[in-house]
């Protein structure tokens, strides 16, 4: 509801593809090769957890700074969120790896 009068009516595809391609390198090599060299699945839970608190606090702290509906809720909401589905994702991705 807050971000309504700032959304495209189409989502442009290409820049969305560049950002999770971009994302996922990210976790791999700030989060998963870490892990990996230490064996340590709470590496990656940890390391994937901070790579998503820092980019989303990037980007949702710029956002409450330059945008007139962006709320302090939507701010720690989204925050968390990153922080979270990061940490997540890597340990995943660890597992995953770790077994080839």
């Amino acid at each position: 509801k807050d971000l309504g009068a700032l959304l495209a009516e189409n989502p442009n595809m290409v820049v969305a593809v560049i950002f999770y391609v971009t994302y996922i390198t990210g976790i791999q090599v700030f989060a998963v090769r870490p892990a990996l060299a230490s064996g340590d699945w709470k590496t990656a839970a940890l390391y994937g957890a901070l790579f998503g608190f820092f980019t989303y606090s990037t980007y949702d702290l710029t956002n409450h700074a330059t945008l007139r509906n962006w709320s302090t809720a939507l701010t720690l909401v989204d925050a968390a969120w990153g922080t979270i589905l990061a940490g997540i994702t890597t340990v995943i991705a660890f597992s995953i790896v770790s077994k080839i």
